[in-house]
């Protein structure tokens, strides 16, 4: 079975937090680490409203996705973690936007504090189709 790390800081991706590798393909399938409002710089988190900054977590997830010849649409698991459930049905509804057709399965959960007090959180599994 394959394993293989994943750095996608050559397609733009924001450097990782710490020590781990942006995603990990372990088989058919790509763990993406845990992501959020990261700068392309690496200079922290940017912050803004909660539409502004899951653009971003998204754009990070998509570039990593990217290092590993994928999309959003691979996406088949997703979990969230925000700072404030409160603001689920906001989420929920600005989420439609990034998988508007066959969305995939999805866990949420309120986390009473994120790396550099972000928002939001998002970690997905992709699967590799196949050809």
């Amino acid at each position: 079975m394959i394993k293989r790390s994943i750095n996608a800081e050559s397609v733009g991706a924001p450097p990782a937090l710490g020590h781990y590798p942006h995603a990990m393909q372990l088989g058919e399938l790509v763990y993406v680490s845990g992501q959020g409002a990261f700068a392309a710089d690496g200079s922290g988190i940017v912050r803004g409203t909660l539409a502004e900054e899951m653009a971003l977590t998204f754009s990070n997830i998509s570039l990593i996705l990217k290092a590993a010849g994928l999309t959003l649409k691979d996406v088949v698991k997703v979990l969230v973690f925000l700072n404030d459930l409160d603001e689920f049905a906001e989420f929920s509804e600005l989420y439609k936007g990034y998988f508007p057709e066959n969305p995939p399965v999805r866990s949420c959960i309120e986390a009473a504090r994120l790396p550099g007090d972000m928002r939001v959180e998002i970690e997905v599994i992709a699967l590799i189709p196949e050809d």
